[in-house]
């Protein structure tokens, strides 16, 4: 009979422990049901207002020209302006270019000051020779 005293208490201890958790798991559940709902219409109002405008500013961010663009229109688009841009740089260079050949056509009859004292001591001795020999002619006509 032990044994079987034995398997009831078993019994007996194991439906006590049932019962225990039992009221344990329905205190539990009367606490949760006596909680205050939480409402949680404001929220999901703003949520969606939110939402809304977003996807506004989505739609109008989409319609930009500039998300329509891909990479070889942007390539292309910046030579384009490269090349707009360089046409009065490279008219006002031609213009220059121009000016410095015409100075340097008419700077090339100017003489240098070494050419301009190497002439005049050429000049000076022409002259000086020459007048040596008027004055030797005259003062021969005049002996005569």
């Amino acid at each position: 009979m032990t044994q079987e005293g034995d398997q009831q208490d078993d019994a007996a201890r194991a439906f006590e422990d049932l019962a225990a958790e039992v009221r344990v798991m329905r205190r539990a559940v009367e606490a949760l049901e006596a909680k205050k709902p939480v409402d949680y219409a404001r929220t999901l109002a703003a949520l969606t207002q939110e939402l809304e405008r977003l996807t506004a500013v989505t739609a109008s961010i989409a319609q930009t020209p500039a998300l329509r663009l891909t990479p070889d229109k942007i390539v292309a688009q910046v030579r384009r302006a490269a090349e707009d841009a360089a046409k009065p740089a490279a008219a006002e260079l031609q213009r220059v270019q121009t000016l410095i050949a015409t100075l340097e056509r008419a700077l090339g009859g100017v003489r240098t000051r070494e050419e301009q004292a190497r002439w005049i001591v050429s000049a000076m001795t022409g002259g000086a020779v020459a007048g040596a020999v008027l004055m030797v002619a005259a003062l021969r006509m005049l002996s005569q």
